[in-house]
């Protein structure tokens, strides 16, 4: 075997520890981060419910406030897991019909879109080559954190595009 041979194989099992390592960091820090906004999330809810009657409207908008921002730490930690496993197991590439991926985002995300009321429309999208898991994923990711993260009460329009340039796709949800 030659130098270069066993310099690759050492960076290989060196990647893989890695690798490794970074699953069980972000195993341990989404459970046990999640498990402090599940508190958070419950103590809120119980203190509201038991003493609503006896806030004022600033402490009202506050309860909101914890309220909301607990939800949007639980997605952010959703997206960290999500990332996690993009990262650390790929499939094979193959044709992927991105038209096709938004619409299993949209169905997979239809109570959000239809409690926000959101619009999303789209351009007709190519077939790209990829890991459809991975690609599948990112389009929901995108759609639900546009779903997710706007102000409240806000009806979300969002379209989706995709521009050729050179080789490669770009996409734009706006």
């Amino acid at each position: 075997m030659s130098d270069a041979e066993k310099e690759l194989a050492r960076t290989l099992q060196e990647l893989e520890a890695l690798r490794t390592e970074y699953e069980e960091l972000t195993y341990v820090v989404s459970h046990d981060l999640g498990g402090s906004l599940r508190a958070i999330e419950g103590f809120t809810d119980i203190i509201s419910k038991k003493h609503v009657d006896r806030f004022d409207d600033k402490t009202k908008r506050q309860f909101s406030l914890i309220t909301h921002n607990t939800t949007k730490g639980k997605v952010i930690l959703e997206v960290l897991l999500e990332f996690s496993r993009l990262n650390t197991k790929s499939e094979p590439f193959s044709e992927v019909n991105c038209n096709a991926l938004v619409e299993e985002a949209k169905q997979s995300l239809a109570d959000l879109i239809m409690t926000s009321k959101a619009i999303i429309t789209s351009t007709s999208l190519p077939t790209v080559t990829g890991d459809r898991k991975q690609l599948a994923l990112l389009f929901q990711n995108l759609l639900k954190n546009a779903l997710i993260f706007q102000e409240s009460g806000n009806q979300p329009e969002i379209f989706i595009e995709a521009e050729k340039k050179g080789e490669n796709w770009q996409f734009a949800l706006k």
